[in-house]
């Protein structure tokens, strides 16, 4: 097993540990563990053949055992032994938005539920009401998670269906006869989430590249083959089409497959409205003469428009603005000048505030923000104010060796729910940059939630707002707040709002993110790294700021550090 797969199965394991009722004590050491190696910067393969298992920290000997037989085997007899006392569908009651292991565990004791099937009908049928603990409003939540989660199912991660894309794309580009092949659908509109894929290919015989796709090893079921496409479903359980076209229509093949349908809709209406005919081989006059296929931008430029990059096709303005070249200059991960979140060691990071800060310099950046967690996040050790005033010396101390690169020392302060910090103002006030947060008290109303982040963005010290919403891919709605008035108030207070790069997150969305471009407020587009290899995070996040037709004007860390200080002076100077 890999980290991430050894840190997977000791957070079942505890989840087991739970469910069963054992030591909540034990539990969390695995939970422990399994940060700590998911955290790792090495192999723990390798610290394992080195015997050195035990000086992880938080690894005892019993943890060792379990981790050594899991690189060893790829099993567990604690894992099996557990395994054997729960029912086999109890597990994945734990998907289910708010339901932890303690109350899974209520559950199945009070009513013998042991499958999301049968939580389901609990739930509608009002037996759940009766467990203690619960009620109608957790039932009916219950009901709605339930259907949320049938609904990701059918959607897989940006970024895992990426791998897959670079593999498939890899193996049809390798046969023979195969002049070209791109991706386009959702993946090229890099939009968050994944339903399918969608490929397009050249070459001089169109049924024999559909004769190889069908063939490659990593197509597990083919459903569909005719003369112009084949449908597959890949070993990977993502479905997958391939359209084949000649090369003079290879440019409008990739349009049409690219998409949105709201935007090739909108530019078959532009060649109709002039008496033409575009589809996926071309655009036609009226007499049927071809004026473009080869390439995109031929096919936009007989239109009389300019290229319209694909994270912006989603019906939302982008014609007309191309039609009267409007079209923004977008932001690119090259433009941006530094970081300004995440985290070391201090608090849940994997590596030292200057491993971070020398990454940070190999990519170029001008400046980052070490921004750890504060004290009341203790799950992630924040940081009480004692260690705090340690780690400012130890980045004074970093900022003289490693100059004219800058660290602004920060942190991520928690927003309560009432809306207060994690900090006092004067422990805040010590700071160069301070990031604030909602981790928790999640089922709060509309108005509350509202009310509590717009209470933090007052604070003179508060420079940002990470993951504004909150949200999980796939896993956790965000919360619900009035996301224009956030914006308001962050506009009006000199707040930056953050484009959290993390996969699961990409929070602000698009939309969310675009309204705020909108309002004048400033973006964020930053990685949350807890490890140095997590700063590549930004190319997504910075997608996320070209769907929101984001230039670099617009966000704040592509700015040089002398404009960011005069961000944060501006503000405090309201203290």
């Amino acid at each position: 097993m890999n980290n991430k797969q050894i840190a997977e199965t000791l957070e079942r394991i505890a989840d087991l540990l739970e469910i069963l009722g054992e030591s909540a004590f034990r539990a969390n050491a695995y939970r422990n563990a399994a940060r700590r190696i998911e955290s790792l910067t090495e192999d723990a393969a390798d610290i394992h053949a080195r015997g050195e298992l035990r000086g992880i920290a938080g690894i005892g000997e019993s943890l060792a055992e379990t981790i050594s037989e899991l690189i060893s085997a790829g099993r567990s007899d604690v894992l099996d032994e557990l395994t054997s006392q729960v029912p086999p569908g109890l597990l994945d009651l734990l998907n289910v938005p708010g339901l932890g292991p303690k109350r899974a565990r209520t559950i199945h004791q009070a009513l013998g539920v042991a499958t999301l099937a049968e939580l389901e009908k609990a739930a509608r049928s009002g037996r759940l009401e009766d467990v203690p603990g619960f009620g109608k409003k957790t039932a009916d939540s219950i009901v709605a998670n339930l259907g949320r989660m049938k609904k990701w199912a059918a959607r897989r991660l940006l970024v895992d269906a990426l791998p897959v894309v670079d593999d498939i794309l890899a193996a049809l580009r390798s046969e023979p006869g195969i002049d070209r092949a791109e991706i386009g659908g959702s993946v090229r509109r890099w939009r968050d989430t994944v339903g399918d894929l969608d490929l397009v290919a050249t070459g001089p015989d169109l049924s024999a590249i559909l004769d190889a796709f069908t063939r490659l090893p990593q197509v597990e079921k083919v459903e569909a083959h005719g003369e112009k496409k084949a449908v597959a479903l890949l070993e990977s359980n993502l479905p997958c089409d391939l359209m084949v076209v000649p090369p003079e229509s290879f440019g409008a093949a990739l349009l049409t497959a690219t998409g949105s349908e709201a935007h090739s809709i909108r530019l078959r209406e532009l060649a109709k409205a002039r008496g033409w005919l575009l589809n996926q081989y071309g655009v036609y006059d009226a007499a049927g003469v071809a004026l473009g296929g080869r390439s995109e931008e031929d096919m936009y430029a007989a239109l009389g428009m300019a290229f319209v990059p694909p994270e912006m096709r989603e019906d939302r303005g982008e014609v007309q603005a191309a039609l009267e070249g409007r079209l923004p200059a977008l932001v690119s991960a090259d433009d941006l000048k530094g970081d300004l979140h995440m985290h070391s060691t201090y608090s849940d990071g994997a590596a030292s505030i200057e491993a971070m800060a020398r990454a940070c310099m190999h990519r170029g950046y001008a400046y980052m923000a070490i921004t750890d967690h504060s004290q009341g996040l203790g799950v992630a050790n924040g940081l009480k104010v004692d260690r705090l005033v340690k780690q400012a010396e130890e980045v004074r101390q970093l900022n003289s060796e490693l100059a004219p690169f800058r660290i602004l020392h920060g942190t991520e302060v928690n927003i309560r729910a009432d809306g207060t910090l994690d900090y006092d103002d004067e422990t805040l006030a010590m700071l160069d940059w301070v990031v604030a947060s909602v981790h928790g008290s999640f089922g709060r109303s509309r108005e509350e939630q509202t009310a509590r982040v717009i209470r933090a963005i007052e604070s003179p010290y508060v420079n940002l707002v990470a993951h504004p919403t909150g949200r999980i891919l796939n896993r956790r709605e965000g919360i619900d707040v009035d996301m224009d008035e956030i914006i308001r108030a962050a506009a009006r207070t000199g707040t930056a709002l953050e484009i959290n790069s993390g996969p699961d997150r990409l929070d602000l969305n698009d939309i969310q993110a675009r309204s705020a471009r909108l309002a004048g407020a400033w973006i964020c587009v930053d990685s949350d790294a807890h490890h140095p290899d997590h700063l590549t995070w930004v190319d997504l996040g910075i997608t996320v700021a070209r769907r929101a037709w984001c230039e670099s004007r617009n966000i704040l860390n592509a700015q040089p550090l002398e404009a960011l200080l005069e961000f944060v002076s501006r503000k405090r100077a309201s203290a």
